[in-house]
């Protein structure tokens, strides 16, 4: 399960190479945590990923409800965090699983650093 606003590349990559595999994938508004929830009880999710803030809408998303609703579903929680980045945000302290974040956004921002 993903963000409905998440980044193009992550959206191309679930509808193209998963699609492809079979591998299903649900998509919600993360800021409706009873839409979440709903798609969560209703179907055996392993993985839910997320962005907070979103990209490219800037929506931002409660990581600690989030992470809560799918521990209930017994289901894991990655966080990418590339727009708020490891200096103002700590998704692992807000219950996430996973934590993942670009180095050439807003950590470096001239594509100069790969990480």
């Amino acid at each position: 399960m993903i963000e409905k606003d998440c980044y193009g590349g992550t959206y191309r990559l679930l509808n193209i190479l998963f699609e492809k595999n079979k591998i299903t994938t649900h998509y919600a508004d993360f800021t409706k945590i009873n839409e979440v929830e709903n798609i969560l009880q209703s179907n055996k999710i392993a993985l839910v990923v997320c962005e907070s803030p979103t990209n490219p809408s800037l929506k931002i998303v409660d990581i600690e409800a989030i992470s809560q609703v799918a521990k209930k579903y017994s289901a894991l929680l990655a966080v990418d965090n590339s727009m708020a980045t490891f200096a103002s945000q700590k998704p692992l302290e807000l219950g996430a699983d996973f934590s993942v974040f670009s180095t050439t956004k807003f950590i470096s921002g001239h594509g100069s650093v790969t990480a």
